[in-house]
Parts: C-alpha cells; structure tokens; sequence
C-alpha cells in the first residue's frame, strides 16, 4: 500500500471520527495501524478521553479516471443537445400568427407549413 494513500486514510479519520461513547475526537497519535495489505487496511482507533479502542477496516477502491471523464464528456453532449432542442420552442408570437391563420377562410394546409419571408 502506498504511503499517501495510508497518510490519507488517517487524515479521514482524524477529520471525521468520534468516539462512540464521548464524542471525543481523535488525533493522529491515538489511530494505530494493525493490519495494511492490498487494498485492506484495520485500524485501532484509541479514545483520547475514555480509552476505549475501536477497530475500524477500511478498503480501497482503484477506479479508472478515464471512465469519469468519459461520462463527463457524455454528459455535457447530452446538455448541449438539450438547449439546441429548447430554441427549438414555439414562441408565443408564433402561437399568436398561428391562431390568425388558421382563422383565415382561404388558407390551405400547405400554407401553414411554408415559412413566411
């Protein structure tokens, strides 16, 4: 295991554990290391305040950066696509132009669908 990654996970701990019972925070020197291979590390946290040890195991997770940024890269396709289909909205004064049209007698079908100049 690499020695960042363990400085790392200590760190964790030291920013988000307490003690069950007091709810003492806990500071580097009370976090023993028992146990570290592969991607497994236990710990023994120790209480600063009552003394009292809790076992707390941890796993690594190795994730491949390049999927992240695959999704990423889809994702904002996907938002691009998404704002080109809302310009693509009917206006309300084409609602409006629509409505007079359509009550006008001598109008064909066709002539909705061609685009006035």
């Amino acid at each position: 295991m690499i020695y960042k990654t363990l400085k790392s996970l200590v760190d964790g701990l030291k920013t988000s554990y307490k003690c069950q019972d007091c709810q003492t925070w806990v500071n580097e020197s009370d976090i023993d290391i028992v146990w570290a291979a592969w991607n497994t590390v236990n710990f023994d946290v120790i209480c600063p305040k009552c003394g009292k040890h809790w076992i707390v195991k941890s796993q690594l997770m190795m994730m491949d950066l390049w999927w992240l940024t695959e999704i990423q890269h889809s994702i904002d396709n996907i938002k691009d696509k998404l704002k080109t289909e809302s310009d693509l909205k009917i206006t309300d004064s084409e609602i409006v132009d629509l409505d007079k049209n359509l009550k006008n007698e001598k109008i064909n079908a066709s002539d909705l669908f061609e685009k006035n100049e």
